[in-house]
């Protein structure tokens, strides 16, 4: 199993994120202006999975973060997917680029993700 360590946050003032991902002891990180935290969370996943190789059989994930928000929304995919990408509330997903990149990015590598506090 292949865990991946994600860290994430941005300035509510200034709105200046950055992310860090720990996968097979190494780390990458980055940032970006105009963000959120949420995206950062996304975005540090998504890094974390471009580092690893594509497979013919299923590569299990563990992902350890320290917020729900990746977790919550993993849960909630198939209910959004089901509402055309809508809330319950009809307000549309937040950062339905990011989650549609992760979704190929992990499909591309076999890969299933596990979430762990």
């Amino acid at each position: 199993m292949i865990t991946i360590r994600i860290h994430a946050t941005c300035s509510t003032k200034d709105h200046v994120g950055g992310w860090s991902s720990y996968i097979n002891g190494k780390e990458i990180s980055g940032g970006a202006k105009n963000t959120t935290a949420p995206r950062m969370e996304l975005t540090a996943l998504i890094e974390g999975i471009k580092q690893i190789k594509p497979s013919s059989t299923k590569q299990f994930v563990q992902l350890i973060a320290r917020s729900d928000y990746i977790p919550h929304g993993m849960k909630s995919f198939k209910e959004y997917q089901h509402r055309n990408f809508y809330t319950k509330g009809g307000k549309q997903v937040a950062n339905l680029d990011l989650w549609d990149l992760l979704i190929r990015e992990a499909v591309s590598r076999n890969i299933i993700i596990q979430s762990v506090k």
